[in-house]
């Protein structure tokens, strides 16, 4: 049996009578819905700051730019070393991945 025709049978089955207080009861709830709704679409909602960045690939680039510079300052800043020593340090590693025998 299709969708529609289940709607069709059920509504046929309804026995409601219209009156005034019905009426009224439906446009209430119609009215504190749509209330609802212009609560949560006005201007006092703020999107957070990540939604705002991951809606533009620019924005996502940049963050994370940002992100790589900060961990390499860290790392500089942390280890005291210049860049020199560090980038030495992160060829070992290229070496040692190079080095890895794998079967596929």
């Amino acid at each position: 049996m299709r969708p529609n025709e289940n709607i069709k049978k059920l509504i046929t089955g309804l026995k409601v009578e219209a009156s005034a207080e019905l009426d009224a009861r439906v446009h209430n709830a119609i009215d504190n819905a749509l209330d609802k709704r212009n609560q949560f679409d006005s201007t006092s909602y703020r999107p957070s700051i990540w939604r705002i960045i991951m809606r533009s690939p620019i924005t996502k680039l940049a963050a994370a730019a940002v992100i790589i510079i900060a961990v390499l300052a860290g790392i500089y800043l942390i280890t005291g070393k210049t860049p020199a020593v560090t980038c030495c340090a992160w060829a070992k590693i290229a070496d040692k991945v190079e080095q890895i025998k794998t079967c596929t």
